[in-house]
């Protein structure tokens, strides 16, 4: 597993997916629920959720968990709404938090198994990074639609500020990228138990990832120059 898993991102797929998740994060601000706004977000979700079907192809069970998260999110979002009050939307957010979260978790377990630091490791915790921050900006996404009231945006409820549209995307996004970071301007703020418990785990897992993940490059590093000098050391000796 570990040795398809190297293969594949020698292909460059951390690249590719960095990319995605780039073009999402810049698009989503200036996209609308109309036209060629639309279809500009739709294709950054999709990128990104191909991308994350290739990196997770690591073996043939999760080949097909990937083809099938695929083919489950093209359906919710592309097909009409079949589900009553909402909760489209929320399986639709709910696909794409999931996913991006298994992702995020695949690649870790990757990073972490590396001997050395290489651009791979570095891309790798970046994608990482992005993606749980994409995965609570769904997350987020989800308890707005279910509760309208959780999150005040400006002093006015989101549900009435931005809805669930393009626009919430965009003030998801930035409540999550904010939350994460531990900016926190509070320009919006939560205000229902789940939502404060939600935003308070990411800060919090924001904060441990940049942490553990720097560390880990340290050790690493250290690591390596050890090896290096042990190499020298002995060719010396000859």
């Amino acid at each position: 597993m570990a040795d398809n898993l190297r293969i594949r991102r020698e292909r460059g797929p951390f690249s590719g997916l960095l990319a995605a998740l780039l073009f999402f994060i810049f698009v989503s601000p200036f996209v609308s629920d109309e036209g060629a706004g639309k279809v500009f977000l739709y294709l950054s979700i999709f990128s990104i959720m191909i991308a994350n079907a290739y990196i997770s192809a690591s073996s043939r069970g999760l080949t097909a968990l990937s083809v099938v998260v695929l083919i489950v999110a093209g359906m919710a979002w592309l097909g009409p709404d079949v589900l009553p009050a909402g909760l489209d939307d929320v399986l639709r957010y709910s696909i794409i938090g999931l996913g991006t979260g298994f992702t995020a978790a695949l690649i870790v377990q990757s990073v972490v198994r590396h001997e050395k630091v290489s651009l791979d490791t570095i891309l790798g915790g970046i994608n990482a990074y992005l993606l749980i921050a994409i995965a609570f900006t769904f997350g987020h996404g989800v308890i707005a639609i279910v509760e309208p009231e959780a999150y005040l945006v400006g002093g006015v409820p989101i549900g009435s500020a931005v809805g669930v549209g393009a626009d919430g995307y965009a003030t998801m996004l930035y409540f999550s990228l904010v939350t994460m970071t531990t900016l926190g301007y509070g320009d919006m703020v939560p205000i229902h138990p789940l939502a404060r418990l939600f935003a308070g785990a990411e800060s919090v897992i924001g904060q441990l990832f940049v942490a553990i993940f720097i560390a880990r490059l340290v050790s690493l590093e250290v690591s390596q120059r050890g090896r290096d000098q042990a190499t020298m050391g002995s060719t010396d000796g000859l």
